[in-house]
């Protein structure tokens, strides 16, 4: 695809009608091309090619506050890839680097168009899903977990087998913006997490951290 930047002037007789147009085309690929790139990387993780965290919580905004306004269903899943720290202490970073694209490739094969994948940092992900219950999100969220158990990376001769945990969290009257149902995501994969992990939890009020305790 190339950009082109044109102007025109137009030309006149001597009785001042318009009988042409002269312009000047200028060839501005190179110039979009870097702007397109530059937009890509403040938005994308740099590993997996999905959305940034940044990014992803300005969307989870932006679907969290049109959720409210049409009173919609929204579902947010909080991933974490099981002991990340020993695959990278034995496999070193690289082994490491290919669990991460391996679990995010997955994770978006099963989303629908209008779902949203990022990658938050670590082993961490996060799947916002619009229009959607807490029973579809649990549906989904098992489905994921499955996937990722049976998958298999093979690394220099090495066949890494990896789990990953998984935190829900619903849109209901308790939530008190995006932020809140993230973090609520989070508390339920910290339960999920202190369960043997390779598990999904859902967020319940009496998960709540009391004033004190430790959150997610």
């Amino acid at each position: 695809m190339k950009w082109i930047r044109g102007r025109g002037f137009p030309v006149r007789d001597a009785r001042g009608r318009q009988v042409m147009v002269e312009g000047i085309a200028t060839d501005i690929t190179t110039v979009k091309e870097a702007e397109i790139q530059l937009r890509r990387m403040a938005t994308t993780d740099g590993l997996t090619g999905v959305p940034n965290r940044r990014h992803l919580m300005t969307m989870l905004d932006q679907e969290y506050a049109r959720a409210m306004r049409y009173g919609r269903p929204l579902s947010l899943l909080m991933l974490d890839a099981d002991r990340f720290k020993q695959v990278n202490d034995t496999c070193g970073h690289a082994g490491g680097d290919l669990v991460l694209k391996t679990l995010a490739r997955i994770a978006g094969e099963g989303l629908r168009a209008m779902d949203r994948m990022g990658r938050l940092g670590g082993g961490e992900f996060a799947v916002f899903l619009p229009e959607t219950g807490i029973t579809t999100a649990r549906i989904v969220a098992d489905r994921l977990r499955r996937a990722v158990e049976d998958a298999e990376v093979l690394f220099q001769n090495q066949r890494i087998r990896f789990t990953v945990s998984i935190g829900i969290s619903t849109l209901s009257v308790h939530t008190e913006g995006a932020e809140d149902l993230a973090r609520r995501a989070d508390t339920a994969l910290y339960g999920a997490k202190s369960m043997r992990r390779n598990r999904v939890e859902m967020f319940l009020e009496q998960m709540a951290p009391r004033e004190g305790e430790k959150e997610g």
